[in-house]
């Protein structure tokens, strides 16, 4: 049978340390993964062929991106680059794998304006959470100011899912209200607590928003 740990580019000494990992393999990827030899390597390959198919596309995506502003590219730090490659690699949604390949653009075009923590930040946002952040920053004050009950209107989702969403950006300090949700209740009770960019959020905003 092939080692999964080889399949994988894993490297552990000892015969139990490979019989739990390959187990492991089995279970995660179904009975697809169950067949001997290269039975057992073709869905650990057919998915490392998608991630390698995927950062391809991300890098040739961001060149089409600074080639369209007229910007001109530069070595993107390794602790910048790597990062972005890796986890953009496995995003499968639209709207969040078109802001790994902003992030890249620009990083390229302007190393010094974006932070490492850019890409760990993009790799825990959900579309949910990016739907809501763009609306933050986006949408004009009016008279109603930019409140939960009106984000909730207007983006039409549901409290629950403004509940978790909120709550993730606020961890990930990207967004304050001016009655924190994580402390003091939930989205339901504050409805009309006021939301806005941190100085963070805004930066992150900066970096990868397609439309900036």
């Amino acid at each position: 049978m092939a080692d999964p740990l080889t399949i994988l580019g894993l490297s552990y000494a000892g015969k139990e340390a490979v019989a739990v990992v390959g187990q492991f393999a089995r279970d995660i990827f179904g009975p697809s993964a169950r067949a001997i030899g290269e039975g057992m390597a073709a869905p650990l390959k057919e998915w490392a062929e998608r991630r390698a198919t995927r950062a391809q596309q991300l890098v040739t995506d961001a060149a089409l991106v600074v080639d369209a502003a007229g910007g001109v590219a530069h070595q993107v730090p390794g602790r910048v680059l790597f990062p972005v490659l890796e986890r953009g690699s496995v995003e499968e949604d639209e709207t969040l794998r078109l802001r790994w390949v902003v992030l890249l653009a620009r990083a390229s075009m302007t190393p010094e304006t974006i932070h490492p923590m850019y890409a760990a930040i993009l790799a825990e946002l959900s579309s949910a959470d990016a739907l809501l952040l763009d609306w933050i920053h986006k949408a004009p004050a009016g008279d109603e100011g930019k409140t939960i009950q009106r984000m909730i209107r207007e983006i039409g989702i549901s409290i629950e899912t403004a509940t978790l969403s909120l709550s993730n950006l606020e961890r990930l300090r990207l967004v304050e209200t001016n009655v924190p949700l994580l402390v003091k209740g939930t989205v339901r009770e504050h409805q009309l607590a006021a939301l806005y960019l941190s100085t963070l959020g805004a930066a992150f905003v900066r970096a990868c928003d397609p439309e900036l």
